[in-house]
């Protein structure tokens, strides 16, 4: 910025003046966590130049340590003064002159909440009187989402593409009951909101830092909070980028998916227009049922993609399925990180691995085509590596690896927005039978 160029003019020469390749939009969400929102060169050199300092909002209010039912109230009444445009920010950065209203402020209030009881109280009767704020779509809405999914592009920045999670809700809408499944731990979401004083709690944050309730920012803050674990869905637009990458323009595929979840990869492969034939596995009913809800609605759109699913357990399934495919796409469990209706969690490590994941992938290798290709999302899990312990085994199932397809998170966690973190898609081609 001290040589006045621009972002993009920034990610054009990063490899010189860094060292490495960063994007334009790392450059931008960088100069915005200093404080210095850049929305054009002008002004980012302005401010830059003019070397105003900023302070973070935790240093006046003190931090909120994400440890369950924990409070730190000068820190929620920051948040509340900042969402009601009491004091002004601009990404957790004040000036100086902001910082000391904002510290003069939470001064006077002490120990008591700035947020209103009585508006705690009428949002968190309203939210019991109409029951737990699922996410829903009408035919219009559901029709126009599909529109959308189907015309996204698939596109690739600098190597990486971005982890979109547009049009989720679309398969999630099928499969109410994920807000029943939760991560180790933690309360689920409808637990969360079951409870009184869980749901007076996280409606008191969402006020804090939205400066206002609704239904969709309640279900947002009951999968959130400290107390509670989300449980997320695969996006249909990141598999819709998985098989363009794969197989480019090809038409006429068929995908195997031996944890079918919750529909993420079922739309992706619908909306690709590469997908002729699906085959899809879940051990959960009510997943088993959601699923066959997402077919008849894809169905009732025009998609004439075959879908073929089953309500058991992948490792003896498997076994039963004839025909060879294209490709494998699928998300296993990450051991036991999540709880899912009508599935136990596994307890020791090798034996999952042992008795599920090397099962798994083996008969996913045998049912695919020499030339196939196999995509998994894993992540580690604690200190097992999972992806590490995939890669170790695939060898001897006559896979090649391949290198991994990169996303990059544009919500969520934003570290991981930084050079060299994201997400990676494990990948495989068969090359013996």
């Amino acid at each position: 910025m001290e040589m006045g160029l621009s972002t993009t003019e920034i990610s054009s020469s990063s490899q010189k003046l860094l060292g490495t390749k960063v994007t334009a939009a790392t450059v931008y969400n960088h100069l915005v966590r200093l404080g210095i929102p850049v929305r054009s060169k002008s002004e980012g050199v302005s401010r830059s130049k003019s070397k105003e300092a900023f302070i973070k909002l935790t240093d006046v209010s003190g931090r909120h340590k994400t440890n369950g039912t924990r409070w730190n109230t000068r820190y929620w009444n920051a948040r509340w003064l900042v969402s009601t445009g009491k004091v002004k920010a601009t990404k957790s950065k004040l000036t100086q002159d902001q910082a000391a209203l904002l510290s003069s402020l939470l001064d006077e209030y002490g120990k008591s909440n700035a947020l209103p009881e009585s508006m705690v109280e009428e949002a968190f009767s309203q939210a019991r009187m109409e029951g737990f704020p699922y996410l829903v779509m009408d035919r219009d809405e559901m029709v126009k989402a599909w529109e959308r999914l189907v015309k996204a592009p698939s596109n690739k920045d600098d190597g990486s593409y971005y982890w979109v999670g547009s049009e989720t809700t679309l398969a999630t809408m099928f499969h109410p009951h994920l807000y029943e499944c939760r991560k180790k731990g933690k309360m689920s979401p409808v637990e969360l909101f079951e409870s009184d004083d869980d749901l007076r709690r996280a409606v008191r944050k969402a006020y804090c830092l939205r400066g206002r309730i609704n239904r969709r920012i309640i279900n947002d803050i009951c999968r959130n909070e400290d107390a509670s674990g989300r449980v997320g869905n695969f996006p249909p637009r990141v598999g819709k980028s998985i098989i363009r990458e794969l197989w480019g323009t090809q038409t006429g595929l068929e995908v195997l998916d031996p944890c079918a979840g919750f529909g993420g990869r079922l739309f992706s492969s619908a909306a690709s227009g590469s997908v002729r034939r699906y085959v899809g596995i879940d051990l959960s009913k009510k997943t088993y049922d959601g699923l066959l809800k997402s077919v008849e609605f894809l169905k009732s759109v025009g998609c004439e993609m075959e879908v073929d699913l089953r309500n058991a357990d992948c490792v003896s399934e498997l076994s039963k399925i004839d025909g060879s495919f294209d490709m494998v796409m699928t998300s296993p469990p990450f051991f036991d990180v999540e709880e899912y209706v009508g599935v136990e969690l596994p307890v020791d490590y090798a034996e999952w691995f042992s008795g599920f994941m090397e099962p798994m992938m083996r008969l996913c290798s045998e049912r695919l085509k020499v030339g196939g290709k196999m995509a998994f999302y894993i992540e580690n899990v604690g200190k097992y590596h999972v992806p590490e312990d995939c890669l170790k085994i695939s060898e001897s199932m006559g896979l090649r690896t391949l290198d991994p397809i990169h996303f990059i998170m544009n919500f969520g966690a934003s570290r991981r927005k930084e050079v060299g973190k994201g997400i990676n898609i494990l990948v495989w081609e068969k090359v013996s039978p």
